[in-house]
């Protein structure tokens, strides 16, 4: 991973939960991933948003977008946050990594 990369953010929804315009969260975890040669790679922190929980459902997630307003909380991955290395972030809610919420 290049130093200056700037890295995107990761909205991840609890396992099997919708994650749609009207229907998410409220409680949404927030990881990094970099660029690679096809696209968005993985979570930096080795998050696998394409995984399934310990009953076989998946992950709802958003590359770079996101949800916002009352009463969503982010869930900011302390592992992801520590491993930026001063790269910039892009996103909806790359502030949120800035920050430290």
């Amino acid at each position: 991973m290049n130093a200056t990369e700037t890295l995107v953010t990761i909205e991840i929804s609890g396992a099997g939960e919708a994650y749609s315009l009207f229907e998410s969260g409220p409680n949404l975890s927030l990881h990094l991933a970099a660029p690679t040669v096809h696209g968005t790679g993985p979570c930096i922190c080795g998050f696998d948003r394409f995984g399934r929980d310990e009953y076989g459902q998946r992950f709802g997630f958003s590359v770079s977008g996101g949800i916002t307003g009352p009463g969503v909380k982010h869930n900011v991955c302390p592992e992801c946050a520590r491993l930026i290395a001063g790269r910039p972030i892009k996103g909806t809610n790359a502030s949120l990594f800035e920050s430290g919420i």
